[in-house]
């Protein structure tokens, strides 16, 4: 608590992900590579495995916002959650609508983990010709322990 009154939680686990640099190719199921973070009060997302590792027993909010480019008109594109190398949950699914514009799809879950559980996000595709949008502005994926 501030001196202000105000509850702040600056040790609170958190992280937002993103892809830096060129725009890595994608494929029918590719691991989302994350490879920077803004922010990541803890260290538990690890950019070199592109994994958040849950510190302690909780529910955790997840975002992610998926966005590719050069998906064949009329194949499918989506992402969807793993846990501990396990799919939990699928995220959005849409049928693209021309190979040359971006295509995003974005959701938010809430789940429950044990400690050293962890989180990667995968891209999923009938096409294996896209790439994912980089350079830090089209792809995210973040966290929050809720409690």
């Amino acid at each position: 608590i501030d001196s202000s009154g105000r509850v702040t939680k600056p040790s609170q686990v958190c992280f937002h992900a993103k892809i830096t640099g060129a725009n890595p190719g994608g494929g029918t199921s590719t691991k989302i590579p994350y490879n920077g973070t803004d922010i990541n009060v803890g260290n538990h997302f690890n950019t070199t495995n592109y994994r958040f590792t849950a510190p302690i027993a909780g529910r955790y909010l997840f975002t992610v916002v998926h966005n590719t480019y050069g998906v064949t008109a009329g194949a499918y594109i989506g992402h969807r959650y793993s846990k501990n190398g396990n799919t939990v949950k699928v995220g959005a699914w849409y049928k693209s609508d021309s190979s040359t514009d971006d295509q995003n799809g974005t959701s938010s879950v809430i789940l429950e983990l044990a400690a050293n559980d962890y989180i990667e996000i995968f891209s999923a595709s009938s096409d294996s010709s896209y790439s994912f949008s980089g350079a830090n502005l089209w792809n995210h994926f973040s966290g929050y322990l809720l409690g």
